[in-house]
């Protein structure tokens, strides 16, 4: 499974469980909107060192 597929499954699951106020303990809830938060800082800081590292290369190469 990709790791956005993860991410999409556990995104539609923790807003099923917000919605529909089932048995789920809030605790839960935040559990997995915490490892979305973690998934999308993850994400973001590999973007940065990506836009980094493109610089970096433009700089060398000029």
């Amino acid at each position: 499974m990709s790791k956005s597929l993860i991410i999409m499954i556990n995104k539609s699951l923790a807003e099923y469980i917000k919605n529909e106020n089932t048995n789920y303990e809030s605790k839960e809830y935040d559990l997995l909107y915490e490892e979305l938060v973690k998934q999308k800082l993850k994400n973001y800081e590999r973007k940065m060192d990506l836009r980094k590292k493109g610089k970096n290369y433009e700089k060398k190469k000029n």
